[in-house]
């Protein structure tokens, strides 16, 4: 499995990003806090879900909010091209899988790619950063071993956690000679207990007895409360009779004189209603009768007429405008009138000569054809006469330099010597060569002089120098005298030119390439001057004409210009003149429409005049507004009084309906009382209120006898008697409550010996104490045995996990280890004791915690890189390395750099780093900056 795209929506600091790797080995490089820990996060957050939130793990959602999430273009074996989407959704994200034959899928999909992994048995495996080889360096041999051993079989670490958290919890519970574990605990409490309920069991013959007694005074306690609520019940019912006995007479009484009243009916508060009936029917008489003496003063007025002033006001913007538009229209008129004057007295010509110019754009063409054309020959003539003064300048100044390098030429004598020491220069190079090899017969003294030769063919091929090109043929001869000659001695002729010119060879060498220079600076000199001479003859004969100018000329005096009038201001006067012509026409239309504005300003004088409003136009609205103001308020007035007349004409009339409603309700309580006039009514009124006083006092006294219920009169026996009785049921009570005293007293001395019988604890508390002690130590019992035999189970499997898959392991990762250290350790063992050991080339073992903390973390790294390899058919993952090597030397780093290029065949190694050193040692590798992935393509 390849990873061979990262689309990235948002995530972390990263959003809108799509970064291409295309090939198994990929370093993603950038400096501290470029977002390179965040792009391995969203791998593997991608692949296995997102971390609930609040937990220890981060979630990258991004802080400025946006889409959470993106995909993994991978490449699978098994299953082709697949793309893994992961975006924010529920607590993990929500995944979509698409497969390359167009399907698709969720989770159970997602699975099947990852062969059933999580993201334990991943970042166990294949995903490791500094911060795990960091934390090395703190463990002790025990957790490093166990470590290393995670390292080397799959759920290893799980499996340890979980046994030893079932030994923890063990520990809690049971150990053979503990005092605070829970169990040890619980079997000392249920000692004492059982202690404490035998010496409880010892008082029991005391006990019974004293129990036996409580159920006999409880018994006559029982009685004696029965007597005394049979008593209490007769004195409640002798009170409650000599109470109800004065109300029973007042009943009876009142009953009789109700009798005697005649029952004729009468209206509920009937004569209140007639009394309130008259007030109204006497207030709403008088009320009317003073709303019908005002209505006879008021009298209907006429409305005020401003139909034609409202007209006229709602015409005050256009009139307005009309007035802004005449004073625009003037200040226009005049304004043209200056700018007619102003062109006038700048053309210099009559009105009418201006406005019969012609100023039509096929004339403004030809004129600036002219224009264009004498401007172009001017500047050609300027052109062509700043080039020959420059040439001529040129020539001058070449001339100098030729007078001056003449005057500073070489004499015939050094002429004659930088000849001769061409000519010799070789020879006296073969001599000097001769002189220095001797006579060597070794053929290499010839081979490094034919060297030197040929260094000096290339040097004076790159100058251009021929003292180099000497110097390489007397290297070249020396070279070839030496391999003929081999062992001669030196020629006399070589003697003689070694003692006339050695130690002169710089000044010679000088002096030839002076000589030089200097034929050649001549040479180059006279050819240059004679081309510009040349160049100069061509200019003069090819001076330019004249003829656009004249033509100009004759446009001017055809139009009527002056002919001394320059080009610009002949376009410029054409222009004039045709502002002039619009100037004019512009005036001509201007003048018109003020006419028109007048004349309607003088008809809207006049309409005003028609409505009785005689003014100058700067005054007239004016006017208008407050005459228009002082009508509406006449109308308003009018309104006000008309609006009154009718509210008072309303309210007479609805107080004269009132007045008869009012006479008709008296009529008709007078019908309900059944009399004739108000006096019959008064007095049936009287009747009726002496009955309803009767009945008033009547209903409480029988409210107070239904509150005292069911009143039976005692057989023979009026209020003395019943006093009598009320006193002998006191005196028997107090009897009653002597002897219920005596009984309590008893009962309470009984209740103190049991309860002193039973200090700290009753019997049936401690047995029962004793019983769920028991069931507390058999539940934390089975607790134990069955963590008990998890761990066995799991220490099993593990030791079955160590001798299958282990070994396989093993041996890849000491081959690994051997080849990381640089063959300083040839072996990665595991002790009797299960502690790692690594054994040395010479022999001697080390404990994991006496290695460096380097050598530390290559038996990490071979260890993982060794179950990696394991798994390449059963977990084919890409490897991510968060910066692992920051503390391996030079030597170790390279073998390490080996290693994954040879791995990278099975998977695909994606590296995080912000040092150099990496790139620089993978230079096939892909390297990609993440720092100038800022912002990528749009998603």
């Amino acid at each position: 499995m390849q990873i061979r795209k990262l689309v990235i929506y948002g995530f972390g600091r990263h959003e809108d990003r799509i970064i291409e790797i295309d090939s198994e080995l990929a370093i993603f490089h950038g400096p501290n806090e470029a977002g390179k820990t965040t792009i391995q996060q969203f791998i593997i957050q991608t692949l296995f879900g997102y971390p609930v939130r609040g937990g220890a793990s981060r979630r990258y959602e991004p802080k400025a909010g946006g889409r959470f999430g993106g995909q993994l273009h991978i490449e699978d074996a098994d299953f082709g091209t697949v793309i893994i989407e992961r975006v924010n959704g529920k607590s993990a994200g929500e995944v979509t899988v698409y497969f390359e034959d167009g399907s698709r899928g969720g989770e159970p999909a997602l699975q099947k790619v990852l062969r059933g992994a999580d993201r334990a048995s991943f970042e166990a495996v294949f995903a490791f950063s500094v911060h795990e080889l960091q934390g090395l360096e703190r463990m002790t041999e025990e957790e490093l071993s166990r470590t290393l051993l995670a390292s080397g079989t799959t759920g290893m670490d799980t499996a340890l956690q979980l046994a030893d958290r079932l030994e923890k919890d063990m520990g809690q519970l049971f150990k053979p000679n503990g005092r605070n574990p829970e169990m040890n605990r619980l079997m000392d409490e249920l000692r004492t207990t059982e202690t404490e309920l035998h010496k409880i069991k010892n008082k029991s013959q005391v006990f019974m007895p004293a129990a036996d007694r409580m159920p006999a005074i409880d018994g006559l306690l029982v009685q004696l409360a029965a007597e005394e609520q049979r008593i209490k019940k007769q004195m409640k019912e002798t009170e409650k009779w000599l109470q109800a006995a004065p109300l029973v007479a007042r009943k009876n009484q009142l009953r009789q004189m109700l009798a005697e009243l005649p029952a004729t009916p009468f209206p509920a508060d009937g004569r209140n209603r007639l009394e309130r009936l008259a007030e109204r029917l006497e207030e709403a008489s008088a009320a009317a009768n003073v709303l019908g003496e005002e209505l006879k003063t008021q009298q209907k007025p006429e409305p005020p007429d401003s139909s034609a002033l409202e007209r006229l006001l709602t015409q005050e913007a256009e009139w307005h405008r009309e007035r802004a538009a005449i004073e625009q229209k003037r200040d226009d008129q005049t304004k043209l009138e200056d700018e007619r004057n102003r062109l006038i007295g700048l053309l210099g010509m009559d009105e009418a000569e201006v406005l019969a110019a012609d100023v039509s754009i096929r004339q403004e063409e030809e004129l600036k054809r002219l224009v264009a054309a004498a401007a172009a020959e001017e500047e050609n003539r300027r052109f062509w006469q700043r080039q020959l003064d420059s040439e001529k300048i040129k020539l001058a100044e070449q001339e100098a330099d030729l007078d001056r390098l003449m005057r500073n030429a070489p004499d015939d004598e050094e002429l004659e010597q930088a000849e001769e020491w061409q000519r010799i220069s070789a020879e006296f190079a073969e001599a000097r060569a001769a002189r220095t090899l001797g006579k060597t017969s070794q053929p290499l003294a010839s081979y490094g002089v034919a060297a030197f030769g040929a260094v000096c063919i290339l040097i004076g091929l790159i100058n251009g120098h021929l003292l180099w090109f000497a110097g390489a043929a007397a290297f070249l001869a020396i070279a070839g005298w030496l391999y003929k000659t081999g062992s001669k001695g030196l020629p006399e002729h070589y003697e003689k030119l070694l003692q006339q010119y050695e130690g002169r060879e710089a000044e010679l060498n000088a002096l030839v390439t002076r000589t030089a220079g200097y034929h050649s600076d001549i040479q180059q000199l006279e050819g240059a001057c004679d081309r510009t001479a040349d160049k100069v003859e061509r200019l003069i004969k090819e001076e330019p004409e004249t003829g656009a100018a004249g033509q100009f000329r004759k446009w001017l005096i055809g139009t009527g210009l002056p002919v001394n009038t320059g080009r610009q201001t002949a376009v410029s006067l054409l222009e004039k003149l045709r502002d002039l012509q619009a100037v004019s026409l512009k005036l001509e239309r201007v003048s018109r429409e003020l006419d028109l504005l007048t004349e309607k300003v003088q008809q809207r004088l006049l309409e005003a005049e028609a409505a009785g409003i005689v003014a100058s136009a700067d005054e007239l609205y004016t006017l208008i507004r407050t005459e228009c103001r002082r009508r509406q308020d006449q109308q308003l007035a009018f309104d006000q009084q008309e609006e009154k007349r009718e509210k008072t004409l309303a309210e007479h009339k609805k107080l004269e309906t009132l007045c008869a409603k009012i006479k008709q309700e008296i009529q008709s309580l007078l019908q309900e009382a059944g009399v004739e006039d108000e006096s019959a009514f008064y007095r049936l009124s009287q009747q009726a209120a002496e009955w309803n006083r009767l009945l008033q006092e009547l209903r409480p006294i029988e409210d107070q006898l239904n509150a005292f219920g069911e009143i039976q009169e005692p057989e023979d026996t009026e209020e003395r008697t019943a006093g009598d009785m009320l006193i002998q049921c006191e005196e028997r009570l107090k009897q009653l409550e002597m002897e219920r005293k005596e009984l309590l007293q008893e009962r309470a001395e009984k209740v103190q010996m049991l309860e002193h019988l039973m200090t700290d604890g009753s019997l049936a508390d401690k047995q029962q104490q004793l019983e769920a002690q028991k069931a507390e130590l058999a539940a934390l019992a089975q607790k134990w045995a069955v963590d008990r035999a998890i761990a066995e189970a799991i220490r099993r499997t593990l030791d079955e996990l160590k001798e299958k898959r282990l070994p396989a392991v093993l041996a890849g990762a000491q081959a690994i280890f051997s080849r990381l250290t640089g063959s300083a350790y040839n072996e990665l063992a595991m002790a009797q004791d299960g502690y790692f050991e690594a054994v040395r080339t010479d022999g001697f073992r080390f404990r994991i915690t006496e290695l460096s903390q380097a050598t530390k973390e290559q038996a990490y790294l071979a260890l993982r890189l060794a179950l990696a390899a394991s798994l390449k058919t059963e977990q084919p993952f890409p490897v991510l390395l968060d910066d692992p090597f920051v503390h391996f030397d030079r030597s170790r780093l390279l073998q390490m750099i080996s290693l994954m290029r040879e791995m990278k065949a099975n998977h695909q190694f994606i590296y995080f780093t912000c040092h150099d050193t990496i790139t620089s040692l993978l230079p096939e590798a892909q390297v990609i900056e993440v720092a100038a992935h800022e912002r990528s393509v749009k998603v």
